[in-house]
């Protein structure tokens, strides 16, 4: 038998064991897959198709769309990206989510591009954070899907230093016509104004008619008389640090169980006189300006009035008490005599205490929020202690309670933690097996070309590409590993199979698979010996 014939035996005796280990995430279903696949941008999705036969046409049937601008160098690149895509993606796989990043003007035919295909294809998700220096009006496609059930609308703007405005600047809004989503149940608006100087007043959700989460932050309702949020199914209702408020924020949703207001003290809240029957939890906070002082306590009095029916109410303390030349409950006792509190179904009143704030809670201001409901659970934030408000005061909460509670929180974090570290091992080591896999299968390709003598260029230089691609994709410590792993086993390769073909070949070999690796061009003759493989340990020809 030639020496040739003796090396290929060789090489062939160990396949088993180094090319026939599992390949656990390539054995999953398909559908797992892309939920693990669903973390990443779609740019890297795409090249999971290098890495063998299975995994060619995973990304073709993703429901999980991340689609990020920023991942490319140039917006028009972007725009090819998302063409390709759309183009090569299987039409008849819907379509379960979306989030879109995009940035500049420019952008405008792919976002339509990928909007359009998304509601063409049932999406049930869609996230969408736009970017750019100039006031846009959202374009009308955004609003009209009879799918959708989730959309998330958020804008960045350009920092002070980089352009003439700032965060107070909202160049967004939206177009002023009824948002046509009738299976939407979660909406969250941020940054953005919500109409232009000709409108007066808002109706955006009545066509929402399964509405059930709204959400509006950091938004500008300038100018407007009415703003109206008229949804029957309406659960939860949260309002963020308004840049204005209209004149009437009108809220019709007999369903609603739980309000979140936070805002400054230049915005006033205004609620209309509906009835707010199902109310049951209502978290507020707010400062008021002691030049404002009149004015702020009689708001605050009147918004108090109109959430009457909540069980459950949580206050910062700025709305007890500002800083020293602020001006809010506590210092109008004679306000409150006057005014009785009308929280009759109180069940629970908390208050966030901040360390720079009065130590405890006037006694006037206490007697006032529980006079109506003498059976509430008042709680106040730590240092002090809850405890249970009726017409006698109960016993304090014991320490040993306190500690016990304190040490199970920090256990649970604990073992939080340490489920987050062992995912996170986990994941590093399949992507470690993946990657090993990858190039031991190229290495069988490579023995193949070279054992016959008249290797194809062609197919070698795909060869590196493919594992180029593989290598870019990896956190650094695991490329640092898998371009060891390729130095080795290609100078194995060429010490088994030197006489196959000539030295021009080889050099030609190395530089197409050689220079995949994030550093310059592999040097295979001065490899350090603690990288030497075994021909034992190289994969196997078939």
């Amino acid at each position: 038998m030639s020496i040739q014939g003796k090396k290929m035996d060789v090489v062939h005796d160990d396949r088993a064991s180094i090319i026939a280990k599992e390949d656990r995430i390539s054995n999953l279903p398909d559908d797992i897959i892309h939920r693990i696949l669903s973390f990443i941008d779609m740019k890297y999705v795409v090249q999971t198709s290098a890495l063998s036969k299975r995994w060619k046409h995973v990304w073709i049937s993703m429901p999980y769309l991340n689609l990020d601008s920023y991942e490319f160098r140039t917006l028009p690149q972007f725009a090819k990206f998302v063409k390709h895509v759309i183009s090569h993606r299987n039409h008849h796989s819907e379509v379960s989510s979306v989030k879109l990043q995009c940035t500049g003007a420019t952008t405008q035919f792919a976002v339509k591009s990928i909007v359009d295909y998304a509601y063409s294809h049932n999406v049930r998700h869609l996230t969408v954070n736009w970017f750019t220096k100039k006031d846009i009006e959202f374009p009308q496609y955004l609003f009209r899907s009879h799918t959708l059930k989730h959309l998330t609308l958020a804008t960045s703007t350009p920092k002070p230093k980089s352009y003439k405005y700032a965060w107070g600047h909202l160049g967004y809004w939206i177009p002023n016509s009824a948002l046509d989503f009738p299976a939407l149940e979660t909406l969250k608006l941020s940054n953005m104004q919500l109409c232009d100087i000709t409108d007066t007043r808002l109706d955006l959700f009545s066509k929402c008619v399964n509405l059930k989460d709204l959400t509006l932050e950091r938004i500008s309702m300038a100018d407007l008389d009415i703003f109206n949020v008229c949804a029957p199914q309406l659960c939860n209702l949260t309002v963020t640090y308004p840049k204005a408020y209209p004149k009437v924020f009108n809220v019709v949703a007999p369903q609603l169980k739980n309000l979140i207001v936070s805002s400054w003290a230049s915005c006033s809240l205004q609620l209309s006189k509906e009835s707010l029957d199902s109310l049951e939890k209502v978290k507020l906070s707010m400062s008021f300006y002691g030049y404002r002082k009149q004015r702020n306590i009689l708001e605050l009095l009147d918004l108090f009035q109109k959430l009457r029916s909540a069980k459950s109410l949580i206050l910062n303390m700025d709305i007890i008490e500002v800083y020293t030349n602020v001006d809010a409950l506590s210092s109008c006792p004679d306000q409150l005599a006057l005014e009785p509190c009308p929280f009759n179904n109180l069940k629970f009143l908390k208050i966030h205490k901040q360390e720079h704030l009065m130590a405890t809670i006037p006694t006037h201001v206490r007697n006032y929020f529980l006079e109506s409901s003498p059976g509430a659970t008042f709680i106040m934030d730590l240092p002090q202690v809850a405890w249970k408000r009726s017409r006698e005061e109960v016993d304090e909460e014991t320490m040993a309670n306190k500690v016990a509670k304190l040490e199970e929180e920090k256990h649970m974090q604990d073992e939080v933690i340490a489920q987050q570290k062992a995912m996170l091992e986990a994941m590093k080591l399949q992507q470690e097996k993946m990657m090993s896999q990858v190039i031991n299968w190229k290495m069988v390709k490579l023995q193949v070309q070279v054992a016959g003598g008249n290797p194809d260029f062609e197919l070698i230089r795909s060869m590196g590409r493919d594992i180029k691609s593989i290598m870019e994709l990896a956190h650094e410590s695991l490329r640092v590993v898998a371009e060891a792993q390729l130095s080795c086993q290609l100078k194995e390769v060429k010490r088994l199979f030197l006489t196959s073909i000539d030295a021009s070949q080889w050099a030609k070999i190395e530089m197409e698979i050689g220079s995949t690796g994030h550093s310059e061009r592999i040097n295979f003759d001065n490899m350090d010996s603690q990288f030497d493989v075994p021909s034992a340990a190289l994969p196997q020809l078939p």
